[in-house]
This record gives C-alpha cells, structure tokens and sequence, in this order.
C-alpha cells in the first residue's frame, strides 16, 4: 500500500517539474524577428502608344459600280505612240499622266515652217521700221532676237497706239503670229491626259433600240 502511494506521489512530481520546466523554457525563448518581405519586380510589357488614323480592312465582294465615268475622244488622227503605260481596260491612270500620245510630226513640221516664215518677215520688217516708225524699231528688233525658229514662239510686245497696230496688221506679222499660235492648239491635241485619278473602261455599250 506505501509503495503505491510513493509511486502515485513521484508521478504526480514528474508531472509538476515537467510542468514548471517547459514554462520557465518558453518565457526564456525569444521570437526571431520578422523580415519584411521585399517588394519583386516585375517585368511588363510596354507599347509607345502612336495616335494616327486607323485603316480597317473590309472585305468585300460584288461588282464595282463607277461613280465618275468620262467619254474620251481624239479630236486629231494619226498612228499612236507608245506611252509608260498601254492603254488597256483596267489600267489605272493619275491625274495629268498620258493616256494616250498620237503621232504629231507632221503638225509640228508644219510649226516650224510657219514659224520660220513668220521669222522672215520680222526680218523684214525691222529696218523698214527704222524709218516708218523709229519709236518701236528697237522693241521689235528685241523680239526678233527672242524668236526661235524650232522652240516656243514668244508673246508679241505690247502695241501702244493704232498707228503701230494698224502697221503690223497690214505687214502681216498679225496673220502670222494667230496662225501659228493656233498650230500650237492643235499640236496640244496630240497628247491626251488624265482628267483624274481612276482606270480605263470600255466605252459605253449603245443604247438597245426601242
């Protein structure tokens, strides 16, 4: 009976001490210190953003209807001549570029036999002015010196009177200069250009009879 009571006693001991021990080891323990964690980079994609207009691409399909359609007609004959582009259905032209170039040697021989002839006659004409109308000889003897015989026949100087006029008239030299500004018309006919950005189309079909 005393040996059961000792043995009751010793455990109830060992409990105690254990007890006061873990105690007395907690409050003696220190907590480690807490590092804060360090902010992580992170890596972002990054666009430099271009403000501008955005083209969107719609596909369609059907058939093109033309908004502005032009008849062109060659009011001069003669054989073509090969141009940076053919002529063709389909072909895209911009404004100003050649459609079309007809052969123009034969007008422009004719430019420079007028043009000649009308050089002759201002050769002509300037020493009589010398005595006719002594004013204006040194103003036409200029313009005699400007005419070219091949290039681009200038502009006749101004005529300050009807006596000057009326001379110019009666030599001529009027005649002359309109007739061969007006080969200078048709010569521009030879070349026919875009009147604006777009392709060539066959003609318009004839009317169906009724």
């Amino acid at each position: 009976m005393l040996k059961r009571r000792l043995t009751v006693v010793l455990g109830l001991l060992l409990i105690v001490g254990g007890v006061v021990t873990c105690n007395k080891l907690t409050a003696s323990r220190k907590s480690p210190e807490r590092i804060a964690d360090a902010p992580e980079a992170r890596i972002v994609r990054v666009l430099v953003a271009n403000n501008g207009p955005v083209r969107l691409a719609i596909p369609v399909t059907g058939r093109a209807r033309v908004t502005d359609r032009m008849l062109i007609n060659a009011e001069v004959g003669g054989s073509l001549k090969r141009t940076s582009k053919p002529f063709r259905e389909g072909i895209s032209f911009r404004a100003g570029e050649v459609l079309v170039r007809i052969d123009d040697g034969e007008v422009r021989a004719q430019v420079n036999a007028q043009q000649s002839a009308f050089l002759r006659s201002l050769v002509q004409l300037v020493p009589d002015l010398r005595y006719d109308l002594p004013a204006v000889a040194s103003k036409w003897d200029a313009y005699l010196k400007s005419v070219p015989v091949d290039g681009l026949l200038p502009a006749l100087p101004a005529m300050e009177d009807q006596q000057e006029r009326n001379y110019m008239a009666g030599r001529g030299v009027l005649d002359q200069y309109y007739a061969i500004r007006a080969l200078y018309e048709r010569l521009a006919k030879y070349v026919i250009t875009a009147p604006f950005d777009g392709s060539s189309f066959p003609p318009w079909p004839s009317p169906e009879p009724l």
